[in-house]
């Protein structure tokens, strides 16, 4: 198994120099009119089930294998969409160069996509470590290796006592090729692990607070106060918040919060919003809100909270109540989150 970095992954680009946002399955709409998608640059096919990185502008797309040999590249570009192949060939021709890619408080796993082509938001409490429970290690395909780690999600059925989010250890399967696959949880305060049946695929979505991203980098502890706190105030699971979010995606527009006055009332808009009923992706969107709001207060108590909501639009502009996963995914990546499909960078 690979060793473990955190170098900062470049930003992904089509041929034409324009950011490109990941994208993955538009929930149950790309089930019901399912679109056929090709790699620009290798001319791969991209199904329903892939992540991939859009270019809206031009409208096209790229295969993670094409964008991560962007974020990590063996040479550098020389532009177009043949070089762009060449870049990615030449990446994936050496194994012996792969990293795994460090997974911390505040990532955010998308299981899925499901059945309704669907995926489910977790937000990830310890970083992500090998484990060694027999249980959960016989279940095992082999050469895979059994990891874990601590996470808060909402969910329909399952919730931690005394709260409604639902807190756990997780734990996953690495795969040869650096894929990750949900196989079972060890919920919070329960005494027993729970194998799964079905083994989801998972997505892994990077925050940029760490270390060589050169930004803040997020302060564990207070992150995980944040959670504590979100999860024991935390309401039951919001079927119209579901219906309202698939309605009426919105995101926050920074352009139009240009005063203080403005950061003010967005701040008292966003703190009413955590209230309602939360979906999955709900709860990623409060912890981050609530972490950048009280970080920024024990920086500087008199214009802590001005500085939260800059914060905010830099790196968490959604509203908690009107964002699917894959909503949230596409606005995160253009805030410089980056997704990965693989632990391999």
């Amino acid at each position: 198994m690979g060793s473990q970095h955190s170098v900062a992954p470049l930003p992904v680009t089509c041929a034409k120099g324009h950011a490109m946002h990941a994208k993955v399955a538009h929930e149950l709409l790309d089930k019901v009119r399912p679109r056929k998608r090709t790699c620009h640059a290798c001319r791969a096919a991209i199904s329903p089930k892939d992540a991939s990185y859009r270019c809206t502008s031009c409208a096209v797309d790229l295969c993670m294998r094409c964008s991560k040999s962007q974020m990590y590249p063996a040479e550098k570009p020389q532009g177009a969409r043949s070089a762009l192949k060449a870049i990615a060939d030449a990446f994936f021709a050496n194994d012996q160069g792969k990293k795994l890619v460090d997974v911390l408080p505040g990532d955010i796993f998308f299981f899925g996509p499901d059945r309704l082509g669907t995926h489910h938001v977790v937000v990830v409490r310890s970083p992500l470590r090998t484990d060694s429970n027999p249980l959960m290690y016989e279940k095992l395909p082999a050469g895979y290796v059994l990891m874990s780690c601590e996470t808060v999600e909402a969910t329909q059925g399952n919730r931690s006592e005394n709260m409604n989010w639902y807190l756990s250890r997780v734990y996953m399967a690495l795969g040869p090729a650096g894929s990750l696959e949900v196989v079972g949880e060890w919920a919070h305060g329960q005494k027993t692990v729970c194998t799964f049946e079905e083994h989801l695929p998972v997505k892994v979505l990077l925050h940029p607070l760490r270390a060589g991203f050169g930004g803040p980098e997020l302060d564990p502890q207070v992150f995980e106060t944040v959670v504590t706190q979100a999860a024991e105030e935390s309401r039951p699971y919001g079927w119209r918040t579901a219906v309202k979010a698939f309605a009426g995606r919105k995101a926050l527009n920074p352009q139009s919060v240009q005063s203080k006055e403005q950061r003010a009332k967005l701040l008292q808009e966003l703190q009413k919003r955590w209230k309602a009923q939360p979906i999955c992706s709900s709860v990623a969107i409060i912890v981050w809100q609530k972490y950048f709001l009280e970080k920024s207060r024990e920086a500087d108590p008199s214009f802590g909270e001005d500085l939260a909501v800059q914060q905010i639009l830099r790196y968490m502009p959604v509203y908690c109540d009107n964002t699917t996963p894959s909503s949230l995914l596409k606005t995160l990546t253009s805030c410089g989150w980056v997704l990965h499909e693989t632990l391999y960078s």
